[in-house]
């Protein structure tokens, strides 16, 4: 292995205690065992790009499926094993072609999280979100308990965990895939799309793994990611803002606990959906 990827392994040290003095991170960087350590990173030497799916890394010349050209000037190359033991190529580029920005719609809306429709827009569409680890958790826990009657170091062990391996991944892609393409179709769709804050620990708390399986989170990134990409703007107002319990035509505020699923204003009379009318809300604090 070359200097530099000794280099990049100091360099990741150094940015692990950096989140944790900025408190990003809860418990500061520790070692990990060798077989875990899954990727290295090759700066300006080590590699060669020869072609189109064709490259040479460390003198050895090697074969790989190119999802698509590579644009720019590359300035670093990781190689990543996962679980499986399949290995992934990415480059950092730096003066990549920018792409053309979405048309302009003249349209914004403000977005609702929710447990039973992922996304209540403030017109009135609601998003239902799949549950790839529900809908394999019985899958999962029938190759998860299969893993534990294997013989520790054994080949059928190592079987048994490339399936449990193999069930994580496609849970992963397909919750995604989802997000990626439902991010994009929002976006192109709106010029401005207004999220609410989520505290997620405590969402984990209260409804455990539903949460993780919808991937909160993670969609925002992609969203956010996303908006930059085609010249939107994505707006997240703060997590203290009273968008369920008040009424957006009055602004008349009153509590609403969890099992009301129907916003009725002492106010005003105003008769509402409980997440459209936060939805309304969510827009209007995302204009201020």
């Amino acid at each position: 292995m070359g200097s530099q990827s000794v280099q990049a392994i100091t360099d990741r040290l150094y940015l692990g205690w950096e989140a944790f003095f900025r408190g990003d991170i809860k418990r500061p960087p520790t070692f990990r065992k060798r077989r875990k350590y899954r990727s290295f990173t090759l700066k300006q030497c080590g590699y060669r790009v020869l072609g189109h799916g064709r490259i040479r890394i460390l003198g050895r010349n090697y074969r790989f499926n190119q999802s698509r050209a590579v644009a720019g000037i590359i300035k670093t190359l990781t190689v990543r094993m996962d679980a499986l033991r399949d290995i992934h190529i990415t480059f950092s580029c730096d003066n990549v072609p920018q792409p053309a920005e979405a048309p302009k719609t003249g349209l914004s809306a403000g977005a609702d999280f929710g447990l039973k429709d992922f996304l209540t827009l403030s017109t009135g569409e609601r998003i239902a979100a799949p549950q790839p680890l529900k809908a394999r958790l019985r899958r999962l826990r029938k190759a998860g308990a299969a893993l534990s009657r294997k013989q520790k170091g054994s080949k059928s062990r190592n079987r048994a965990r490339l399936d449990v391996a193999r069930l994580h991944r496609k849970v992963a892609n397909v919750r995604s895939d989802w997000q990626w393409k439902q991010a994009r179709m929002l976006l192109v769709m709106f010029d401005i799309l207004v999220f609410e804050t989520l505290n997620i620990k405590a969402m984990q708390q209260l409804w455990g793994r539903k949460v993780g399986d919808l991937g909160f989170a993670d969609f925002l990134s992609k969203a956010g990611w996303m908006a930059k990409k085609l010249g939107k703007d994505l707006i997240k107002i703060d997590q203290w803002e009273p968008t369920t319990k008040s009424c957006h035509l009055c602004g008349y505020r009153q509590d609403m606990p969890l099992i009301t699923r129907t916003f009725q204003c002492r106010s005003c009379g105003n008769v509402e959906d409980r997440d459209l009318n936060a939805a309304y809300n969510i827009l209007e604090a995302g204009r201020f």
